[in-house]
């Protein structure tokens, strides 16, 4: 019954993500704009055209950023990081998870080497696999699922969701976290992750 509860969870929530996904105008969607035109440019055209923030200039893209002149954006990141905890009946275990995910499929690894567990014995946890970004159209929010083997008290498999902010303008995210199941050795263990900036020990760092 848990397992069908969690499953229907994360479908809920992904389900209302993507709708929060979807483009909010299908002729004039986020990722796209016009070009300016100056005094010394006429352009004409139907109001039906529109220019991809995904095609670059010819040329340098940081010497176009300083003259204005370039449209090029990518509005999700490549590479998140997370710290991450496992929580079941035997204590709480703690690791990082990493997601490489340039466009719509990717992978991802965990590692949680160490269980503060109730009783002697403790283990390390770790899972990997694929991610997938359902919606790569330009967004607000950047939504993705993975899933894939895990260990730890026994061998099983894992699935969960991430959700990370679209337009931070750098391929690694600073700004993501993600819930998770796993299913191992006829058991359920809840992970939570959170990206490093959300992390207290980088705030105090930076502080």
């Amino acid at each position: 019954m848990k397992r069908h509860f969690l499953l229907l969870m994360l479908l809920f929530v992904g389900v209302g993500f993507a709708w929060g996904q979807s483009p909010r105008n299908p002729r004039a969607p986020e990722g796209y704009h016009p070009v300016e035109a100056n005094e010394d440019v006429v352009i004409g055209g139907t109001d039906d055209i529109s220019f991809d923030q995904s095609v670059p200039l010819n040329g340098n893209n940081t010497v176009n950023r300083m003259l204005g002149r370039s449209i090029y954006s990518n509005p999700y990141s490549r590479y998140f990081l997370e710290w991450e905890g496992l929580f079941s009946e035997y204590g709480l275990a703690l690791g990082m998870h990493f997601a490489y995910l340039p466009k719509r499929w990717g992978f991802y690894c965990s590692l949680l080497p160490l269980e503060m567990s109730v009783s002697q014995y403790t283990t390390s946890w770790a899972s990997f696999g694929a991610v997938l970004r359902p919606i790569i159209e330009p967004a607000g929010i950047d939504w993705h699922i993975y899933t894939g083997p895990a260990f730890g008290r026994g061998n099983g498999w894992e699935i969960g969701t991430r959700i990370a902010a679209a337009h931070q303008n750098t391929q690694f995210s600073w700004l993501s976290g993600s819930i998770g199941t796993m299913f191992v050795g006829g058991r359920s263990y809840f992970t939570i992750g959170l990206s490093i900036l959300l992390s207290p020990s980088v705030g105090i760092t930076v502080w």
